[in-house]
């Protein structure tokens, strides 16, 4: 078969299809009917608006990490003598609260260890389109501290600080001094 023969209708149909999207742009431009000629530009700003959601939502989320490790810190300095009443989990939970209200006052932490940061909204705006794009930012977290080990010190007296931890600690040991009323440990 001749290659000439299956080219040229081709490369004439191209042409065409060229010509006809060049002269439909030019006119719509002189007559200003049409302000922007875009394909993808809206889809690609509601991407954008949401990608920027999920930088934000990993931001909070180090944030929170990053104050529970501090918090650990501050929990292991800060114990007090144990008597049988003593509440780790609301101990912990209130040092944590501090730790993030340090950030932003309008953070709320929940009974879970669920903490809050409230609503953000993303505008997107453009000639075309107006719309607002709005995301409730909630972390709910693991606590790295395993309360239930705690409780069972106030109980027996013996423990290991590496059991405590739900988690390893990445270049660094947290130590505490625990001294039990009606048990003392050293």
């Amino acid at each position: 078969m001749n290659k000439k023969a299956i080219a040229t209708p081709l490369f004439v149909i191209f042409i065409i299809i060229i010509l006809s999207t060049s002269i439909f742009l030019i006119k719509s431009n002189e007559k200003k009917d049409m302000v922007k000629f875009s394909i993808g530009e809206t889809q690609s700003e509601i991407i954008s608006a949401y990608l920027q959601s999920e930088k934000d939502n990993l931001f909070y989320e180090k944030l929170v990490e990053f104050n529970e490790y501090r918090s650990v810190k501050e929990f292991a300095e800060t114990l007090p003598e144990i008597d049988g009443s003593f509440d780790f989990r609301g101990h912990f939970r209130e040092i944590l609260e501090n730790n993030l209200k340090e950030y932003s006052p309008s953070i709320t932490l929940g009974d879970n260890l669920m903490i809050n940061f409230g609503k953000k909204k993303y505008y997107i705006q453009n000639q075309m389109l107006k719309l607002t794009y709005e995301r409730e930012f909630i972390i709910a977290k693991q606590p790295i501290i395993d309360f239930s080990l705690l409780e069972g010190i106030k109980e027996n007296g013996e423990y290991r600080i590496g059991q405590i931890l739900n988690e390893d600690l990445e270049d660094e040991d947290i130590y505490t001094d625990i001294r039990i009323k009606y048990k003392p440990i050293f």
